[in-house]
């Protein structure tokens, strides 16, 4: 039987924010130095786990001997970083589970040029713990960020409610840790039983 849910956990994009443009310059880049999909997939969980200063320097690290000119790349980037915008809800959300005394939490695989909009909305004030992969190196569903998000809270897997929009990394990961969770699903396509439409609905899953 789960616990009292004492805390909710969120996904970040595509769940408290979204990008108003999304171009996929990073996959086009690890495209044009050369990498195939294998490769692409390792570099990509590479950008995932590491805090690089700069598109440069995550390159000279994948691709040291590359000559290609990552200028569009970078700027391309920081534009669609800068496209970040909050969900219509999720303000309301985040204040009425403040309000009812629960804690906080953001759990998100993300890449360093994508972490900046996370501090520029303020969502640092707004949560009482965060796990950004790029700079803690684990990515979920590793059962090691679950973890670690209820010993920073300081509770017990079983007071925890998570949701994200992905089922493998959101729900099946938090719930192999004894956690609860439901999958956000805003267009509607999953089968699954156990699921929210939109941010508004998470109080019926608070026990």
């Amino acid at each position: 039987m789960p616990g009292k849910i004492k805390a909710v956990v969120f996904d970040l994009y595509d769940t408290l924010i979204y990008l108003g443009r999304y171009t996929r310059t990073h996959q086009r880049l690890l495209q044009d130095i050369g990498l195939n999909q294998d490769e692409s997939r390792k570099m990509r969980r590479l950008a995932m786990t590491e805090e690089f200063c700069s598109l440069a320097e995550y390159v000279k690290k994948i691709a040291p001997n590359s000559t290609i000119d990552i200028q569009k790349y970078e700027r391309e980037i920081t534009e669609d970083a800068a496209t970040a915008i909050f969900f219509p809800e999720t303000i309301q959300v985040l204040t009425t589970l403040r309000t009812r005394g629960l804690k906080l939490g953001i759990i998100s695989n993300v890449e360093t040029p994508y972490v900046k909009p996370f501090f520029n909305l303020g969502l640092d004030k707004m949560v009482d713990e965060y796990l950004l992969s790029s700079k803690i190196g684990i990515m979920k569903p590793d059962a090691q960020v679950y973890q670690k998000m209820a010993t920073n809270l300081n509770l017990q897997p079983q007071n925890m409610l998570m949701t994200g929009d992905s089922e493998y990394c959101d729900v099946k990961g938090p719930e192999a840790m004894g956690m609860n969770a439901v999958l956000l699903d805003r267009h509607n396509k999953s089968s699954s039983q156990k699921k929210i439409l939109t941010l508004d609905e998470i109080t019926r899953y608070l026990i």
